[in-house]
């Protein structure tokens, strides 16, 4: 079934760029609102929660301040990748927090709540 790109948005305060980065830029910030545990080798990355599922990704690209974006190792296709990518609201000066995903239509809503809440999470822990 194929997957098809969206993506999400979430406004943070203008002064968060820094902080958000970490957070979403580094395995001990991966793990205080995304995953249980992220351990790194280089460009490969290892996401666990709780005892059983454990999830590979490839580091495709990253610009610091920027963006980060990753390929799960189970995609086949080689055409599907997630990116959060930090920008700035030229009309409020907020940070936007935004996010690049794949999903199949059966999954997407699923997939977008699971964003939401775990976005809300890195919310709630940045103080931002």
């Amino acid at each position: 079934m194929a997957k098809n790109k969206f993506k999400l948005e979430y406004l943070f305060r203008p002064s968060s760029k820094n902080i958000l980065w970490n957070y979403v830029s580094t395995p001990a910030g991966y793990e205080k609102w995304l995953a249980d545990e992220v351990q790194a080798d280089g460009d490969e990355f290892t996401f666990i929660w709780g005892d059983d599922e454990i999830k590979k990704a490839t580091l495709l690209s990253c610009r610091p301040l920027s963006h980060i974006r990753f390929r799960w190792a189970d995609d086949k296709s080689g055409k599907t990748f997630f990116e959060i990518r930090l920008k700035e609201s030229e009309l409020t000066g907020e940070q936007v927090l935004e996010i690049t995903d794949f999903a199949t239509d059966e999954d997407k809503d699923d997939l977008v709540e699971l964003w939401d809440s775990e976005v809300e999470t890195l919310r709630r822990i940045s103080g931002v």
